[in-house]
């Protein structure tokens, strides 16, 4: 009896021991960083700026202990790897996502629901009249302005990535066949406007290879291939001399990278990894070098910017593209058609930077999400 007493006494001591380092341990952290977690401190990303340690003074006494409890909850030790650890868990084992504006898909895949994606994935925020004139007007009115300057004109829709991969939505949500891109495509057939959509080669092609990335709200190169193709196919009545790129001219290299926007936003990305597509082609097909674009124009963001690239082939047409994020994984494509091409991230179709690129095609590349900018006036 006595030595099974002394063992339960010991298994007490040890528990009690363990709990107060357990305590105490946050409170060491936060004090001495004794643990660096550098990479989970990369991949969180809160969208908000955490509370500063506030100052001591005698005016600010009152105040103190409530801006301090504000700093001890955003700093306290291992607060980031737990949060991580925690959205985790909620997302992955039990499917609940933390933002409202992430949607936890099968198999791991992660959906940006913002801009009522969801809902038009369904079928169930049809653009109204006003909105419909709105773009029918605006579009109308570019289309003018470029046919008067001898300009082809395109508007090139990267589906939501939700729309190519429904079968990896929750069952709950219903894709619907009326949604606001083809809504959109519908009503502007007859206004001489050329729409294009890669979305039922996307859907055809889904089969064979990864179009988008499972963790991340983009599609990826083997979509920006495809979506090239499908544009410079568009062009070759007009411009004859322009043919689609033959995947075998490239060599393809697969890596695993923990990146994604969408994870990043649960503060999950190092427990995830996408399927990144590297294509590289021969110098020796098309001789290409970045260069500086003809205008010059300031952005809001530190990602966002400008970029051009002139190639040997002196005879093919100069192409300007006015666009979003899904730029980054098409460019390389597009920009090896043409004798220059220059890509600016941004909605506004400036005529400054029309006058100065003097394209002979202008490209405007958005996301299935965003077609409400579409209704933006063209800009002197």
């Amino acid at each position: 009896m006595k030595e099974n007493s002394s063992i339960s006494a010991n298994l007490n001591r040890v528990l009690v021991g363990s709990f107060m380092i357990m305590l105490f341990l946050p409170v060491i952290q936060m004090l001495t960083q004794f643990v660096s977690y550098e990479e989970i401190e990369k991949h969180m990303n809160e969208k908000r700026k955490l509370a500063s340690f506030p100052p001591i003074e005698k005016d600010s006494l009152e105040v103190f202990p409530e801006k301090y409890t504000s700093y001890f909850q955003d700093h306290f030790g291992f607060r980031k790897p737990l949060v991580m650890t925690n959205n985790y868990i909620k997302a992955m084992w039990f499917k609940t996502s933390s933002k409202d504006n992430v949607i936890i898909g099968k198999d791991k895949w992660l959906f940006f629901n913002v801009k009522n994606s969801a809902r038009d994935f369904e079928g169930k925020v049809p653009l109204n009249v006003n909105e419909l004139g709105s773009l029918k007007n605006q579009l109308g009115q570019k289309k003018h302005y470029y046919d008067s300057l001898g300009i082809e004109f395109i508007v090139l829709v990267a589906p939501n990535k939700m729309q190519v991969y429904d079968d990896m939505m929750p069952d709950k949500y219903l894709r619907s066949d009326s949604s606001r891109l083809s809504q959109f495509i519908d009503y502007m057939k007859d206004t001489g406007v050329k729409i294009i959509s890669p979305l039922q080669a996307l859907r055809a092609a889904k089969e064979n290879k990864l179009l988008y990335q499972t963790n991340d709200s983009h599609w990826n190169a083997n979509a920006g291939f495809i979506a090239s193709n499908i544009l410079i196919t568009s062009l070759q009545e007009r411009f004859p001399m322009l043919a689609p790129s033959k995947l075998e001219d490239y060599e393809v290299m697969q890596k695993d990278k923990n990146t994604g926007d969408i994870s990043g936003l649960l503060g999950i990305t190092p427990f995830l990894s996408n399927q990144k597509f590297v294509y590289t082609k021969p110098s020796n097909l098309v001789e290409k070098q970045a260069v500086s674009p003809s205008y010059e124009l300031e952005y809001d963001a530190a990602y966002k910017a400008t970029f051009a690239f002139e190639t040997n082939l002196k005879d093919h047409p100069r192409l300007l593209m006015f666009n979003d994020s899904y730029i980054s994984y098409i460019y390389p494509f597009l920009s090896d058609h043409f004798s220059y091409s220059a890509f600016y991230w941004t909605h506004h179709m400036n005529k400054k930077i029309v006058e100065a690129e003097q394209p002979d095609i202008v490209v405007h590349l958005l996301v299935e999400r965003s077609l409400d900018v579409l209704m933006f006036d063209l800009e002197d």
